[in-house]
């Protein structure tokens, strides 16, 4: 059947009442996949004082100083991942929810309207994240790994983004033999929800499993060369500003250049696969590298001193990678790097890797 729900409508005023529950106590069962782990933190490799250029953080940041902590800390603790079943919900545009609460699929704005849906008593474990709907290396990294969970429940599905997938997002959950089909606006008899952010034992073996459909793909052809990765101007604008200097410094090093605006995940993959060292400015591009790297291999992330992120160096740890940085003075959308600095780390990061 299909027809018009006000569910997404009255979710998300109901929220906003004192005593409103969060969904997922509104599930009928939960189910403890991996319980929590502490794990020792590989130590980042970066210039000597680099630290102290620091001036701000990005906008999902707690603060200076505990973006400074995730970036140095020896050791991490890793929450609890859990599936949650529940029953009569609808998935629609930026949200899922049962009429009562709701749980954000986005960051962005969700339209405050009723939806038309289709009913479904297909079992289904719902893939997506507000991370991974709205950011490329968050689908790649977090959404396509709980897919492989998620086909222990039911049928793993992705929805709730405010904007179509793209053909990389598509070709890698191809390559990766991710089960994971796209959700229209639906209304769900049984699905199963997951908190599977946090980079367990369990996770980090979907990750790899990941890498490792990668490698089995593409390595033979692989270019196994470094490669520096272009952020172009699809994402926010972070523009480094003496890009066509480290290009060409690169070059000379042996560097692939890659621009993911214009090659395909294929090309990517060709060119990334069993590369010892991926260098790029931080952002989403990046994920290309976290998934082709070889065992042992390293990222390097070109950081701007005013919008500082070491969220790689989780993904990077739990893949036993080694993750590096350097610091570029200037504003968070336009930077420069020091290319003494960048070449020095290169070669330490190079070192560590072999």
């Amino acid at each position: 059947m299909a027809g018009v729900t006000f569910a997404p409508l009255s979710s998300r005023i109901l929220q906003r009442l004192p005593g409103a529950r969060p969904l997922e106590a509104c599930a009928a069962e939960t189910v403890q996949i991996c319980a929590a782990e502490e794990q020792s933190m590989r130590a980042a490799i970066f210039p000597v004082g680099d630290l102290e250029r620091i001036t701000g953080v990005h906008e999902f940041s707690a603060g200076l100083q505990d973006e400074i902590h995730l970036a140095t800390r020896d050791c991490v603790h890793h929450t609890a991942t859990l599936a949650m079943h529940l029953r009569n919900v609808v998935l629609s545009a930026g949200q899922l929810c049962n009429g009562r609460s709701m749980k954000r699929l986005t960051f962005g704005k969700v339209p405050f309207s009723p939806a038309w849906v289709t009913d479904s008593e297909t079992p289904v474990a719902l893939c997506s994240s507000a991370a991974g709907n709205d950011y490329f290396a968050h689908f790649l990294l977090d959404d396509a790994s709980t897919a492989l969970l998620g086909s222990n429940f039911g049928q793993p599905v992705c929805g709730g983004s405010l904007r179509p997938r793209t053909a990389q997002m598509l070709d890698y959950l191809q390559y990766c033999e991710v089960p994971c089909a796209a959700a229209a606006a639906t209304r769900y008899r049984d699905l199963w929800l997951f908190t599977d952010h946090s980079q367990n034992s369990h996770r980090r073996a979907r990750l790899q499993q990941l890498r490792d459909r990668l490698r089995s793909r593409f390595a033979a052809g692989a270019a196994n060369a470094p490669a520096y990765i272009r952020r172009g101007a699809a994402g926010s604008r972070r523009a480094l500003q003496n890009e066509a200097e480290v290009e060409a410094l690169l070059q000379e090093r042996g560097f692939n250049i890659v621009d993911p605006e214009s090659m395909s995940a294929a090309e990517i993959c060709q060119l990334l696969n069993q590369s010892p060292l991926v260098v790029g400015v931080e952002g989403s591009q990046l994920a290309h590298g976290v998934l082709n790297l070889r065992p042992g291999g390293g990222l390097l992330c070109i950081q701007p001193a005013a919008r500082f992120n070491a969220v790689y160096r989780g993904f990077c740890n739990s893949l036993e990678l080694i993750w590096g940085f350097v610091v570029a003075a200037g504003s968070a959308d336009q930077f420069q790097v020091s290319p003494a600095a960048l070449l020095a780390t290169i070669d330490r990061m190079l070192e560590a890797a072999t």
